[in-house]
């Protein structure tokens, strides 16, 4: 602090701060204050399948604040990316491949009572929330067949007596 004892009078030179004035000077700038590190994970991001066990998601470490001085320095590094997988609980919808079989051959050569069946096969089962198959695996129809053909019928005759 400017303590005036004296005022100038006359010619007499001013003094150089008013009475009470106040100055500071830079101390102990050799020494840097301690800063703690500050830093954080982001939230992870959207994961890279919606289904199956291959999905995996991503979050970045970021620092906003070094760490300075005797602070505690930062034990992951600014950028730094962690992964976790994702979506694993949900199975990958299939669908249902399959189809009905060729009809078996006619169980009669002619008539109104011939009948012939085919079964359905499955070559891939549904999963997840994949499409269902028309018909389970080894189901049968069958259909009538060959009854445009009317069956051979043999003349059955004889000659009377000469009369």
């Amino acid at each position: 602090t400017f303590s005036i004892t004296t005022h100038a009078a006359g010619a007499g030179a001013q003094c150089t701060a008013t009475h009470g004035a106040s100055e500071s000077q830079a101390c102990n700038t050799e020494i840097d204050c301690p800063v703690d590190c500050v830093g954080s994970w982001g939230g992870f991001g959207d994961c890279s399948a919606t289904c199956g066990s291959s999905g995996s998601q991503t979050r970045v470490f970021s620092i906003t604040v070094d760490g300075a001085g005797a602070g505690v320095q930062c034990t992951i590094s600014d950028g730094a990316t962690e992964s976790q997988p994702c979506n694993t609980e949900t199975d990958c919808p299939v669908d249902c491949d399959g189809s009905w079989l060729d009809f078996g051959d006619c169980s009669a050569t002619c008539g109104s009572t011939g009948t012939q069946s085919r079964t359905f096969s499955i070559t891939t089962h549904a999963a997840g929330a994949g499409a269902q198959c028309t018909a389970t695996h080894g189901a049968s129809e069958s259909q009538a067949c060959n009854t445009e053909i009317d069956c051979p019928v043999d003349c059955v005759g004889s000659w009377g007596g000469f009369g």
